[in-house]
């Protein structure tokens, strides 16, 4: 079960980072094009002179980060929750109880009884 709760936050992290490349935050621009039109020389010069640009470059920055930390972790979740999921598959064995013939048996291959006392034995348990 948590292999599948890991792949659906996977999912969800990859879908807002999804969302926050395309979305747009303000003017038509989406995050990935106003980080880059703050790295820009323009861009720069606009920080230069103004401290509210150089502030809004700033926050656009911290929330790029943000979507790029969101995809990266979704992409480690679903990478982790479709590998542990293979890898746990749980086997039980089922113990069954030596019977008397197999006690017999063990006993005869170690060689603590000859074939007669075999052969006398196992026709008694018979």
């Amino acid at each position: 079960m948590a292999n599948k709760a890991a792949i659906g936050i996977g999912a969800f992290f990859l879908i807002i980072s999804g969302l926050g490349f395309v979305y747009p935050i303000s003017e038509g621009y989406t995050i990935v094009q106003a980080d880059e039109l703050c790295k820009s020389g323009l861009g720069q010069l606009g920080q230069l002179f103004s401290s509210s640009n150089q502030q809004a470059c700033q926050q656009i920055k911290l929330v790029s980060y943000g979507i790029f930390g969101s995809g990266l972790i979704g992409i480690i979740l679903l990478i982790a929750g479709s590998v542990a999921s293979r890898s746990q598959k749980e086997v039980y064995y089922e113990k069954r109880e030596e019977d008397a013939l197999d006690i017999l048996e063990k006993r005869y291959a170690k060689g603590e009884i000859s074939k007669e006392e075999f052969e006398d034995m196992r026709k008694d348990l018979e």
